[in-house]
């Protein structure tokens, strides 16, 4: 073999071995970190937010649904506790019942006045397949509505109503039979349910709470919202019925960081459908 060949093959293998060490850098970047943009940071934060809260504390949102119930009182007076087919299955603790309408007389009767805030949950149990429900009944016909979820952090108010306390000596059913003959003392149907969703403030509390600590928040929520582990991030909410809704800022920015911000508006919803707005603030950097 030629000497002259034997070179030409040691500097194309040379070049061989540099292009290979350049691929390396040009493709690996030893040792360079990763930019991350500030747009995709703030994606990363708000898709994790808007998820539905559960007992990982990584979205703040949840779901309600609301089913009207609609019951025409034919001759019921007074409080009484009446009972109504049931056909949804729910646990006493993942449902409340309001009476929206009432007594607008003058004056009001005090133990039917209207609702439609929401405030005062009706109390109520379960029968079987039915539901009975301790209530007075205007003439002609009353709205219901029922607050219901499955999410953990709900947890209905009126179901510790009691037969041998509250209803005896009877429960009042919408058809009764009297010999040959049969009563209705009232009619009932339900509308269409309709699903609601909005912040929950026990969400933010419970991601206060889980991850507020800064090695909680490195550890345990970076990771799950697959937020890079060197940067960082911060939520605001402020609203004119909420304008004491503390932060979640397990870390302050330093003085000369670049910081990032996106704002929304958006709902508060309360456990009875009540929805108020407020502002959501997210801050990366």
């Amino acid at each position: 073999m030629k000497r002259g060949s034997t070179d030409i093959d040691w500097v194309i293998a040379i070049i061989l071995f540099i292009i290979f060490l350049l691929s390396i850098f040009v493709f690996l970047k030893p040792g360079i970190v990763q930019p991350h943009k500030p747009e995709s940071l703030l994606d990363i934060v708000e898709n994790k937010l808007r998820n539905e809260t559960s007992s990982e504390g990584t979205g703040i949102y949840w779901p309600l649904y609301e089913t009207p119930l609609y019951i025409e009182n034919k001759d019921i007076i007074g409080i009484k506790c009446i009972r109504i087919p049931f056909m949804y299955g729910w646990n006493k603790n993942e449902f409340d019942i309001y009476k929206i309408t009432g007594d607008t007389g003058t004056p009001p009767d005090p133990n039917n006045l209207p609702d439609p805030n929401k405030e005062r949950p009706l109390p109520f149990y379960i029968d079987g397949e039915n539901i009975v429900i301790k209530t007075a009944l205007t003439n002609p016909k009353d709205i219901f509505i029922i607050e219901s979820s499955k999410n953990d952090l709900f947890s209905g108010k009126g179901g510790d109503l009691s037969f041998a306390v509250d209803c005896a000596p009877e429960v009042i059913d919408q058809i009764e039979t009297a010999g040959p003959e049969e009563i209705i003392h009232f009619q009932h149907s339900y509308g269409v349910t309709d699903p609601i969703n909005g912040i929950s403030l026990d969400a933010i509390q419970r991601m206060r709470s889980d991850y507020l600590d800064p090695t909680k928040y490195n550890n345990e929520l970076k990771p799950k919202y697959g937020f890079p582990l060197l940067k960082e991030f911060s939520v605001y909410m402020k609203g004119q019925d909420y304008p004491n809704i503390q932060p979640f800022e397990p870390v302050q920015p330093e003085v000369d960081a670049n910081v990032f911000v996106r704002e929304w508006t958006d709902f508060i919803l309360e456990p009875n459908g009540i929805r108020k707005p407020i502002n959501v603030n997210i801050r990366v950097w």
